[in-house]
């Protein structure tokens, strides 16, 4: 598969042993896989080997956050830690393979301080921890006080369809704001790019075809540059701004984040939903704690504009929601109609109205990894 040919058979009959050429270590970007596929376990992976008894590990089938390639796996974990994530065989997207970048990326989700609870700044600007129905009250009254035309919305390609779905309802629909993007450094051109002819590709997130589909990549904004511009100008003085830390990491993430702290510090009123804590989101007017990666149900559209179901594997705890229920609130309280109660509802509502899920039935969507828009 990888063609790089580390491995090979030394002896005959009884005495075969597997080792490496030149005992040379076996290193390549697909080489969990061996581990994974060996028939009688007698190679194991270092990462995974006395942490847990597999007969103990409960089963989630889900897809890699990794990429735009969207390789179906599947998520063993207990008592709200994931412990190793495993290949799910889907011969149109991944086959039976995943990328050690996907298959070792669930450590990121434990690295760093998780958001907890909602946190509002007060009259003197320090922040004070708030119910969800004071902070989203807050927020909404603060933006249509600041008006549609001054507002805008970043969103991120880590998200689900339905989370996005519902934040271009709040923000664009319900709010009219027109200023709404996703694009950090030129995620909709990197989509489609290999970055090995096996699986990986250079975009590091799972959901941005899923964005593209549902129309956030603003022509005004052109992507952070021209929304820092924009609040900059005072074009833009409030945002609505989704962060989540990439679960591969790639040179160029940290002038990301940088460029999304510098939004933040340019805007007059900014609310920040994110998973894990940073410094630069103390400059936020307002922080909501949201589910990560393998916390929520919902749905990723991959390069190939498949769309496929991600299920809830652990709970995040504390106050932390997922951001699909968290515009579904906003919504709610801005007086939209109530009908999103759960993933299934918004996926409905998109399977009515944007035609790159038409077509696709709730009942079919239960088998992960199998679907592909209409």
């Amino acid at each position: 598969m990888t063609k790089t040919g580390e491995l090979q058979f030394f002896g005959r009959g009884d005495h075969v042993r597997i080792g490496t050429i030149g005992n040379k270590p076996l290193d390549n970007p697909y080489s969990g896989n061996v581990a994974e596929i060996c028939p009688v376990g007698a190679l194991t992976d270092h990462d995974f080997r006395f942490k847990a008894r597999v007969w103990f590990l409960h089963s989630t089938d889900s897809v890699c956050g990794g990429c735009s390639t969207g390789c179906n796996m599947r998520i063993d974990h207990r008592d709200g830690t994931v412990f190793r994530l495993q290949a799910r065989r889907n011969v149109e997207v991944n086959r039976s393979w995943l990328c050690d970048e996907g298959r070792y990326s669930f450590h990121e989700l434990g690295k760093g301080e998780r958001v907890l609870s909602p946190l509002v700044k007060n009259g003197t600007g320090t922040p004070a921890q708030a119910t969800w129905d004071e902070a989203a009250r807050a927020v909404d009254a603060r933006l249509k006080e600041i008006g549609a035309g001054a507002i805008l919305g970043f969103a991120s390609p880590s998200a689900t369809n339905e989370a996005l779905y519902l934040f271009k309802q709040y923000l664009g629909e319900q709010l009219g704001a027109t200023l709404i993007d996703f694009r950090t450094d030129s995620e909709d051109r990197r989509v489609t790019e290999e970055e090995d002819d096996v699986l990986r590709h250079r975009d590091k997130h799972p959901n941005t075809m899923g964005a593209l589909k549902l129309n956030l990549a603003s022509a005004e904004l052109g992507g952070i540059d021209g929304a820092i511009r924009a609040a900059r100008e005072g074009r833009a003085r409030a945002g609505v701004i989704v962060y989540f830390k990439p679960l591969v990491r790639r040179e160029g993430d940290a002038e990301a984040e940088a460029k999304i702290a510098e939004l933040v510090r340019s805007l007059e009123y900014s609310v920040v939903l994110a998973s894990h804590h940073a410094d630069w989101q103390e400059q936020a007017s307002v922080v909501l704690p949201v589910a990560a990666w393998s916390e929520e149900d919902g749905s990723y559209t991959n390069y190939q504009g498949r769309v496929q179901l991600a299920a809830k594997a652990t709970d995040p705890g504390g106050d932390i929601l997922p951001l699909w229920e968290v515009f579904a609130m906003l919504l709610h309280i801005s007086g939209a109609e109530s009908r999103w109660m759960t993933p299934d509802d918004v996926f409905a509502t998109m399977a009515e109205r944007v035609e790159a899920f038409r077509g696709i039935q709730l009942d079919e969507r239960r088998w992960p990894g199998a679907l592909a828009s209409a």
